[in-house]
């Protein structure tokens, strides 16, 4: 063996020593801070564990009563407040239909299908114009009716022109809440 070759291994004899003690030094680190903090929080659970001891003290009989009496209270208004949602509220459609019937225009038949949210609705109108406007008015009213059709319109003996719409209605109608915006005025209609 020649002296360089001797000379490497010491060198890398010296290297690996070195890293060995960094990596056992790192080792030994870790384990420390892993048995501080497992100590500390150790402790504070005791100390949440005593503190709700002293929480649990005060207050009366009376007062845990009354607190559970409160959140019985409140699990019922969710539970009322679940089923007013789910309600479907059929006299919408009454209110829909008199904020958006022009004058000169009567029903005099009315049947629903509120599974299907579907309405018919049988009446006169004055001439043919109303009817026409009337049935414009109900076909712009997207945000309420999904399609409406003329099922028949026929003149009567009086001069009047009887009529039968079927109407699709949007679900929202039946919501408790709807807001329903009045029909233009008859003249201000194209």
């Amino acid at each position: 063996m020649d002296s360089n070759t001797i000379y490497q291994q010491k060198d890398r004899s010296w290297m690996v020593n070195v890293a060995f003690y960094f990596t056992a030094a790192a080792l030994a680190l870790a384990m420390f801070s892993y048995t501080v903090f497992y100590l500390k929080t150790q402790l504070q659970a005791q100390k949440i564990v005593a503190i709700d001891k002293k929480i649990a003290v005060y207050g009366t009989q009376e007062q845990k009563q009354h607190e559970a009496q409160v959140f019985d209270y409140k699990k019922k208004i969710d539970d009322f407040a679940l089923v007013v949602d789910s309600h479907a509220m059929s006299s919408n459609v009454f209110t829909f239909l008199e904020a958006n019937t022009l004058p000169g225009l009567a029903f005099s038949s009315f049947s629903m299908s509120g599974l299907q949210h579907e309405i018919r609705l049988s009446g006169e109108a004055d001439d043919m114009a109303v009817l026409g406007k009337q049935f414009g008015v109900f076909e712009e009213n997207k945000e309420h009716i999904r399609h409406i059709s003329v099922l028949n319109s026929k003149v009567t003996a009086l001069g009047k022109i009887a009529f039968t719409f079927n109407i699709d209605l949007e679900p929202a109608i039946f919501k408790y809440g709807a807001q329903f915006s009045a029909a233009a005025p008859a003249d201000s209609l194209p």
